[in-house]
């Protein structure tokens, strides 16, 4: 029990770098078009981001609703993922028009990774597990 306590607290650490570089990368995005190479950093950046956080989000998941629910957890997980970004989305294609550029866009999304790492360090805490999901 103590190494999978572990090993989800390496996840959290994991994610929250993860998500660290790529709120840093978006942050970056707007200036990386002066050279090849600012574009070919940003998409180093965000490229491992979006490789290596399947495992490590699907750990945690396991650990707080237990090994026979995780894949349901994560399926949730995903669908709430995907309402999410349709929203975004949405809401920067309005952004653009009122403001006529995507630098606060990108902006935003980058300062909203980095309250997504945070709030990565919260649901990692100890705690009881969860025994009902909706199936």
């Amino acid at each position: 029990m103590k190494v999978a306590a572990q090993g989800a607290r390496r996840s959290a650490q994991l994610l929250v770098t993860l998500y660290s570089f790529r709120g840093a990368s978006l942050i970056y995005l707007p200036f990386a078009f002066d050279s090849r190479l600012g574009l070919s950093a940003f998409t180093v950046l965000y490229g491992l981001g979006w490789i290596a956080t399947l495992p490590v989000t699907l750990r945690p998941a396991e650990k707080r609703f237990g090994a026979d629910r995780a894949e349901i957890a994560f399926g949730w997980i995903t669908a709430v993922y995907q309402i999410g970004g349709a929203l975004t989305i949405f809401v920067a294609g309005i952004m653009r028009i009122e403001l006529g550029t995507y630098l606060e866009v990108f902006m935003l999304a980058g300062f909203l990774c980095f309250l997504a790492s945070m709030l990565v360090m919260l649901i990692h805490r100890e705690g009881r597990q969860i025994h009902s999901l909706p199936s």
